[in-house]
């Protein structure tokens, strides 16, 4: 069962204006925490726009994939993430009015797949320990990535309540960050 969440903000700003913060790069980073890779020009997104690429998991690299499913400025944006263990979308619908923008966002993410490997740094440790120290460890590492691997953070309660925090913290730093530059106009 994937995390979802549904969030609406009013933007005191055209939907035009609002569009730009969601695919140009430097506006995406500044109100996510997000490494954008879309292009500098945005007339190269379009449906079917693909990004693969990677991000540090506690087993080293994972390997992703984004596709735009959904590309209509300044009305819509919306893409899929698949990665080892899962997928994510995200869903923006930008609608004028009276004050700017209704901007709703649709968001779900499910979990990654869990780390499957010791990192090699736990592993660099572990072989300077005594034999009975290193196996007593080795029990204790292999106990703890069974449980890794056997929880559900999506069914926790307060990665819910996080995650709930998180896309409401980024939405309030973009209408921020909008109103705040429709106002220097």
């Amino acid at each position: 069962m994937p995390l979802e969440t549904t969030r609406t903000i009013e933007i005191g700003a055209p939907p035009e204006e609002v569009f730009g913060w969601l695919v140009e790069p430097d506006k995406l980073k500044a109100w996510t925490d997000a490494d954008s890779r879309f292009p500098p020009d945005r007339s190269e997104l379009r449906v079917g726009y693909r990004i693969d690429g990677s991000f540090p998991g506690p087993d080293g690299e994972r390997r992703f994939t984004l596709e735009i499913t959904a590309f209509d400025p300044p009305r819509e944006l919306a893409y899929v993430e698949t990665y080892a263990g899962g997928r994510s979308t995200a869903r923006y619908a930008l609608a004028a009015a009276p004050a700017g923008t209704t901007l709703e966002l649709e968001v779900s993410a499910d979990q990654a797949a869990p780390s499957t490997s010791v990192p090699d740094a736990v592993r660099a440790q572990l072989a300077q320990l005594p034999e009975a120290q290193r196996q007593l460890a080795e029990q204790q590492v292999t106990a703890a990535m069974q449980r890794v691997a056997a929880y559900d953070s999506t069914t926790d309660p307060r990665v819910q309540e996080a995650w709930g925090k998180k896309v409401d913290a980024e939405l309030a730093k973009l209408k921020e960050l909008v109103e705040l530059v429709e106002r220097e106009r």
